[in-house]
């Protein structure tokens, strides 16, 4: 039923929600309303005397109004509202950041600590989102930090970084992650070990330096399908003729190819794949009791 006049000159109607309920003042979906619009910057308070800022002054409406037909909201809001007055939280961190960063007193603080401007957005964000309850993060999503917790082997040590791969389906211990090589490389035993065709193979010569400068030549390059952790791909190996004391070597090229990060020192590699993080600890126990001797 549509008010009448006598209930508009009634203390307790509320022209928020159209009926004699509470005087506007105490309106708590009001005021709800009216912060979010404050955090989001669709509307600006301020006194047109020029004085202090008051609560209940709205000087301008900064977005056009939608199509959707406006409804009041429902008494069973009421009791949700009055939580959320309780525990406020901010819905547009950024934007109350910014304003807290242009406060007297935050810059005061900023001042005194000799904070340069992109630590005092970093801060005040940090405080924004503690005040609104929310955890912090200054980093990106996609970024891959490695912490105490990742350290595969505590202490200190010398060991190279080797994953287990399963190239056509065979496990392999010992793929030797080293950033210092722009190649995959497999030896000719490997591939012997693995079944792989000599048809499998292109040849191609090319000049692979070593780790004592020495140059040698490999026989030619293979397109294996790989599968190390999540990341499963067709892979090119350069092929050696020599032994090796490693299955394969993963170079430079893998690594920026999926986006690996790896360290030795937590001995594993880490990376994003989906959205999601991923870490693949290195190989426990790369050498059997017969090959230790490798080690």
């Amino acid at each position: 039923m549509d008010p009448n006049t006598v209930d508009k000159n009634d203390d307790r109607y509320s022209h928020y929600h159209r009926r004699i309920q509470h005087p506007r003042m105490d309106c708590y979906n009001l005021r709800i309303m009216l912060q979010r619009k404050l955090e989001i910057g669709e509307i600006e308070m301020g006194n047109p005397e020029g004085g202090k800022a008051t609560q209940h002054q709205v000087m301008m409406l900064s977005h056009e109004p939608s199509g959707d037909a406006w409804k009041p909201w429902e008494d069973n809001d009421e009791e949700a509202c009055e939580t959320e007055m309780e525990n406020p939280a901010f819905t547009n961190t950024d934007g109350v950041a910014s304003r807290f960063a242009q406060t007297v007193l935050s810059q005061q603080l900023f001042d005194s600590l000799d904070f340069s401007e992109n630590q005092i957005k970093e801060a005040s964000k940090a405080i924004t989102a503690i005040a609104a309850g929310k955890p912090y993060d200054p980093l990106p999503k996609e970024a891959i930090v490695f912490t105490d917790e990742d350290i595969f082997y505590p202490g200190e040590h010398l060991r190279p970084l080797y994953l287990t791969t399963h190239i056509n389906k065979h496990p392999l211990k010992r793929a030797f992650v080293y950033g210092g090589a722009s190649l995959n490389l497999i030896s000719m035993h490997t591939l012997d070990i693995l079944g792989v065709q000599r048809s499998a193979i292109r040849m191609r010569t090319t000049s692979v330096k070593g780790f004592g400068g020495h140059t040698q030549t490999s026989i030619g390059i293979v397109n294996l399908v790989m599968k190390v952790g999540p990341i499963r791909a067709l892979t090119p190996f350069y092929i050696l003729e020599d032994d090796t004391t490693f299955h394969v070597l993963l170079g430079r090229g893998w690594l920026l190819n999926h986006k690996v990060v790896a360290s030795t020192y937590h001995q594993c590699v880490k990376t994003n794949m989906g959205g999601r993080k991923y870490r693949i600890p290195s190989t426990s126990n790369p050498f059997d009791p017969d090959e230790t001797y490798m080690a």
